[in-house]
């Protein structure tokens, strides 16, 4: 099954591109007026200020979160270190056909009135859960609102169109970020209903009911037998509890409820780290010189020949 690139990673390559800081100011300079420099200042101040705000969380987030194992890990917000798995069947990558744990693939058309240039066609990615081990255990990584960050990526033309790709491969070493649960089959189990629902099947077969609890053979069950039965049907619910504990529980690590950063990625971690240090700058430095050039043009507007 295929989903669409999420708004979320889309918001997220916006505050990890230069591409506001050249292109508004480009825009105000070919309008040339006060107001349209104005304008684009201010979305630009808007854009570096959520820009700021957004990689220094990430990188706090990275920060100050240990890293935990998997046999240990608590249940809640965990950082996790190991390498990719396939979780069951591999997935086929759509465009290399490479057995994957994940990919996400970029199809562009080339736009016939720019030679050059490409178009927009569709981004499509894997939604089959991510294993990761290392070492001690390992986790589910469901991919679902996840960030997604591949270090290198493939390209690939076929007449008019470009297929770029980004693929987890098996072995790969793999960061993890986000909220650790624990889950056992034993969550949804009512012990009171499943004593009754079992009663209700002893009575249904009363040739067998009467064949384990009639110890006077009067054919009827009295109290003190009935008893007897109720007693039978709590140990056996109770030993196939027992069992139903004793299977491992399944690690999953999904999107955190308080929308606290949930990371996936193949890079370093310290050059990950380098990473929103290095955007944290930018965006602060476009900030400061945006509301300074807003200042100097609402000072001096003639700089703008009018």
């Amino acid at each position: 099954m295929i989903r669409p690139h999420s708004l979320q990673q889309a918001q997220g390559v916006l505050v990890s591109t230069p591409m506001p800081a050249l292109v508004l100011p480009f825009v105000a300079w070919q309008v040339g007026t006060l107001k349209s420099w104005s304008l684009c200042l201010g979305i630009l101040c808007v854009i570096s200020t959520i820009g700021w705000f957004t990689n220094e969380r990430r990188r706090r987030a990275i920060a100050n979160t240990p890293t935990a194992k998997i046999s240990s890990a608590p249940q809640g917000y965990v950082e996790l270190i190991g390498r990719a798995r396939l979780a069951g069947d591999p997935v086929m990558s759509p465009i290399s056909g490479l057995p994957c744990s994940w990919y996400r693939c970029l199809t562009e058309r080339a736009n016939q009135d720019n030679r050059g240039s490409y178009e927009y066609v569709s981004t499509d990615e894997s939604d089959q859960f991510i294993l990761l081990a290392d070492g001690s255990g390992e986790v589910l990584i469901d991919p679902d609102e996840a960030q997604i960050e591949v270090a290198n990526r493939s390209i690939h033309t076929q007449g008019d169109y470009r297929y770029t790709e980004w693929l987890i491969l098996p072995g790969q070493p793999l960061f993890a970020l986000g909220e650790f649960a624990s889950v056992r089959g034993d969550e949804n189990l009512d012990f009171r209903q499943d004593v009754s629902l079992r009663l209700t099947q002893m009575k249904k077969d009363k040739s067998e009911l009467l064949r384990r609890f009639d110890k006077n053979h009067d054919g009827e069950v009295d109290l003190t037998e009935w008893e007897a039965a109720r007693s039978a049907a709590e140990t056996e619910v109770t030993n196939e509890y027992r069992a139903e504990y004793s299977t491992s529980a399944t690690n999953i690590l999904r999107r955190p409820a308080d929308k606290s950063l949930f990371l996936v990625t193949t890079r370093d971690l310290d050059r990950q780290l380098l990473r929103y240090r290095l955007w944290r700058w930018f965006h602060l430095i476009v900030l400061v010189c945006s509301l300074q050039t807003l200042w100097l043009l609402q000072h001096h507007p003639l700089w703008l020949g009018h």
